[in-house]
């Protein structure tokens, strides 16, 4: 019979080599599950819930590869709200007015385009089914011409949202990665693995 005995060290107990050993081995500690960034995820559904987008779905891949990014989708947007909310309302007044009075039947949607990727470049907003612009006009030809000029700005609208959509991933991912980066040093490890009260091994192994 051969009885081993092994000494097993708190994190404040170890030697600075083993503490390197330890942050090393466990650097994932705080980001190796799943859910670590549900909390930061449902931030960004309250901020677009503001914005008038419902029920979004946020995907994201990362970090530090080629084609890592963030995009959401959503089947209902409310438009007089998001024009609020990015002040297009300001760039757009006539579309504005219109939505405001009821005179605009739109529907406005974000759609993913790509199932390989996710970054910001990977959806598009779309806003269709645009009719009722205007009320009874005696002139056609008048009411063919303030048509058509409407449409166009529909047209420039959608892509100043649609900017703003690719901007506001942008922001969300960076926001992301600078939550993984910080769960990820030193700081965090150290505090996880204090306040789990961890004993470890000469390896840094977890006991």
């Amino acid at each position: 019979m051969k009885t081993i005995t092994t000494t097993l060290y708190q994190y404040d107990e170890a030697s600075d080599e083993l503490k390197e050993k330890i942050i090393e081995k466990h650097r994932d500690i705080n980001v190796d599950y799943p859910g670590w960034s549900d909390f930061i995820l449902d931030y960004f559904k309250e901020e677009l819930a503001r914005a008038g987008i419902d029920n979004p779905e946020i995907l994201y891949s990362g970090f530090y590869s080629q084609g890592d990014g963030l995009s959401f989708t959503s089947r209902r947007i409310n438009l007089e709200k998001l024009m609020e909310y990015t002040h297009a309302n300001e760039k757009y007044p006539g579309i504005f007015q219109a939505l405001k009075d009821g005179r605009l039947d739109y529907s406005c949607y974000i759609e993913r385009t790509s199932t390989y990727y996710v970054h910001e470049r990977t959806a598009t907003l779309i806003i269709d089914s645009v009719d009722n612009l205007y009320d009874d006009e005696k002139d056609e030809e008048a009411h063919f011409t303030l048509e058509n000029i409407l449409n166009k700005e529909l047209d420039d609208l959608k892509d100043y949202l649609d900017q703003w959509r690719e901007d506001t991933c942008s922001d969300f991912y960076y926001k992301l990665e600078k939550e993984f980066e910080y769960l990820c040093s030193d700081e965090a490890v150290i505090e996880t693995i204090q306040a789990s009260e961890y004993y470890f091994d000469d390896e840094g192994n977890i006991r």
